[in-house]
């Protein structure tokens, strides 16, 4: 895949990120609480936190343990991360979606209500606009 094609976002990243920002907790404590099951560095966790590396099966129950997270959410999150990787806008257009909402739709979970009406009300504005235009 092209390198100016991969995604920006994962996300398993995202979901690990968000619950940590629920949850108060740093990269460190999260590496504290695998460590009390299994042994993994630091520099692992950060990177599977970051999307810069893919987690083992193993590691992936165990950070779903640690974080309370559905451990099948999480496995599917990083099949989708897997499968937008190799694919990139291609998986969107073999599932009916448009390629170019692929980046919105993949932080849109991660908004607040507001924030989505924000985007929406932008958008909107730039419709009507461009309808001006003609």
């Amino acid at each position: 895949m092209p390198s100016d094609a991969k995604p920006k976002f994962k996300q398993l990243a995202l979901k690990i990120t968000a619950r940590l920002r629920e949850r108060s907790l740093t990269i460190d404590k999260l590496h504290e609480l695998l460590n009390e099951t299994t042994d993994i560095s630091y520099e692992q966790v950060r990177r599977v936190t970051r999307g810069l590396s893919n987690p083992s099966k193993h590691l992936l129950r165990e950070i779903a343990r640690a974080l309370e997270l559905d451990e099948q959410e999480l496995e599917k999150l990083h099949l989708i991360d897997q499968a937008r990787n190799r694919y990139g806008k291609m998986l969107a257009v073999i599932c009916g979606r448009n390629p170019e909402l692929e980046p919105v739709e993949l932080v849109w979970p991660f908004l607040n209500e507001a924030q989505k009406k924000s985007v929406v009300a932008t958008v909107e504005a730039y419709v009507q606009a461009n309808m001006g235009q003609r």
